[in-house]
């Protein structure tokens, strides 16, 4: 067979304007493959059923001209980045979407669980519990502290996580760099927009092999080095990736899919900008007509064949006049009369042939919410969202109810732990190692681990953790406990994921705590109990009536 020798024409499909949201080019075939003639069916082939043979291109069509041309789309990150932000600003369709997942996602952040992996560290349980909850209480107090966790000193941790997520959403990338606290030796983290992420004009002075792409330096196994962020005075700064040990210092989280091979992510509305633009512009065209048709209350009919002259019973009244004129097309004016008058007048002894009227065109479009929750439908199925959580509006069954939340569940526990492995597990690792090497935590052999690659395992058992975000009340609460209490039984689970699921609190803690309360009722039951065993259960209990009659009087108890 010869050789494919397809060629192309490219043809650029927009002309020189500033740079567009998507480049899209298309390519026609100049000339058609050529393909040898199928070799001679023998009979014996024939007999086995098969007729012929021939080439079959596949590209995606099922049919000449289905498709069209090929696009190839290149991002313009710049226009898509300064359009999201625009909506995210201005379009209440744009910002509710992006609200709606921060809030459901982050909420106030996500809840660390240190879970030291016994196993491999050769420790008991019950040391490796104690060690966690020590870990779990510093990492909470270095949290909550804007002065030690936060760069520009202004925002706590959960701040800093829904910041992060939200930035990275609206610009589909953030930059995360790391600074190290020389008052409390321990890192701090600094968030920067992936705007201000971009290439300079010189690329000079690059180690070999390294180029720059969308403000990202990287090296010919594209992995990423350096950033390149934008000054005021228009100058870039160069971030190192990694500090001089091989630490990572700084990355890029992005909040959105992306290709395997993409730089940078893209904002979250890039996908859907063209219909919640449109659908912003149709509420705003329904609101505008019901204010219009409002102001038009009534006006008065006088047939054509009327002898009578126009009496102005509205204008002549006494009320506010207000006249106004227009110029026609064909240099004519036309004079606009109207009045103001109190509600509720009642015109009497009208002109024969001249009746009110009353202004009877719909005031709003009836068919905006089928047009609104028909896009709002695709929009929620590309976000993975239920249409009910989008609009906020729970209207279905328990069973369909329940279902939804499930489905949204898996969402958002993909984008919790996809943000916990990119986002709070390095930051945990990294406070955690200096913790260590600032003696604030004890770990034998994390150190010598975190210096040697071939102990990896050890490193990793140390500094494994779990993420937990806010919970949701369960739409029916004994049912989810029943049932959850019986897996446990059953170990299908543990009490410790339970009491996060349900509560998203500590299970060790809840326990600690309920101990002492039942410690704290055992002491103020006691005195009853001795009371009962001297003067008889049915005695207390007359005197217990009295003083409830006595405390729910209102008068004191002491006289």
């Amino acid at each position: 067979m010869a050789p494919f020798l397809g060629m192309f024409n490219r043809k650029k499909t927009e002309d020189a304007r500033p740079p567009a949201a998507l480049v899209t080019y298309s390519y026609s075939h100049v000339e058609a493959p050529s393909v040898e003639a199928p070799p001679a069916v023998s009979a014996a082939e024939g007999a086995n059923g098969y007729a012929g043979s021939y080439l079959n291109y596949n590209d995606g069509e099922k049919y000449l001209g289905g498709l069209g041309a090929v696009p190839i789309t290149i991002p313009d990150y710049w226009a898509l980045r300064q359009r999201s932000a625009s909506f995210f600003k201005t379009n209440p369709y744009g910002r509710g979407i992006i609200r709606r997942l921060v809030t459901n996602i982050i909420n106030t952040g996500l809840s660390l669980e240190a879970d030291p992996v016994v196993d491999l560290l050769n420790i008991s349980p019950d040391d490796a519990a104690k060690w966690a909850i020590n870990v779990e209480d510093q990492f909470h107090a270095w949290a909550s502290l804007p002065d030690v966790c936060d760069y520009r000193r202004e925002s706590t941790f959960g701040e800093i996580e829904r910041t992060a997520y939200r930035e990275a959403l609206v610009d589909g990338d953030v930059l995360v760099v790391e600074h190290h606290n020389n008052k409390t030796q321990l890192p701090s983290y600094e968030l920067i927009s992936g705007n201000l992420v971009t290439s300079p004009l010189e690329q000079n002075n690059l180690a070999k092999g390294n180029t720059i792409e969308y403000g990202v330096e990287i090296n010919a196994n594209r992995e990423p080095v350096a950033y390149w962020v934008a000054q005021k005075d228009l100058k870039h700064k160069r971030i190192p990736a990694r500090g001089h040990r091989g630490r990572l210092v700084s990355w890029l989280y992005y909040a959105t899919d992306k290709r395997h091979d993409d730089l940078r992510g893209e904002p979250l509305l890039s996908l859907i900008m063209q219909s919640i633009s449109e659908i912003d512009k149709y509420r705003d065209s329904t609101q505008r007509k019901a204010t219009l048709n409002a102001m038009l209350a009534m006006f008065f009919y006088q047939s054509a064949d009327s002898k009578v002259p126009n009496s102005r019973p509205v204008s002549a009244g006494a009320n506010r006049r207000v006249a106004g004129s227009t110029n026609l097309a064909d240099g004519s004016e036309y004079k606009v009369n109207m009045a103001s008058s109190t509600p509720g007048i009642v015109y009497e002894s009208l002109p024969p042939g001249m009746e009110p009227k009353g202004f009877t065109s719909d005031g709003t479009d009836e068919k905006f919410a089928d047009f609104e929750d028909a896009i709002l439908s695709g929009i929620a199925w590309a976000l993975e969202m239920p249409k009910s959580v989008l609009k906020m509006e729970f209207k279905s069954s328990y069973s369909a109810s329940r279902g939804e939340i499930k489905e949204f569940n898996m969402s958002v526990s993909t984008a919790r732990n996809r943000f916990a492995d990119t986002f709070t597990r390095r930051v945990y690792r990294s406070w955690l190692t200096t913790s260590v090497l600032t003696r604030r935590v004890e770990a034998n052999g994390l150190l010598e681990a975190w210096r040697d690659p071939m102990k990896f395992d050890i490193y990793a058992a140390w500094t494994n953790s779990s993420w937990f975000g806010a919970v949701k009340e369960a739409v029916d609460l004994p049912k989810e406990v029943t049932g959850l209490s019986a897996m446990a039984d059953l170990g299908y689970t543990t009490h410790s994921a339970n009491s996060r699921k349900l509560t998203n609190t500590r299970f060790t803690t809840n326990i600690t705590r309920v101990s002492r309360e039942n410690q704290l009722i055992a002491q103020a039951t006691r005195p009853i109990l001795e009371l009962e065993r001297e003067f008889g259960t049915e005695a207390v209990a007359r005197v217990g009536a009295k003083l409830a009659l006595v405390a729910n009087s209102g008068d004191p108890i002491d006289g």
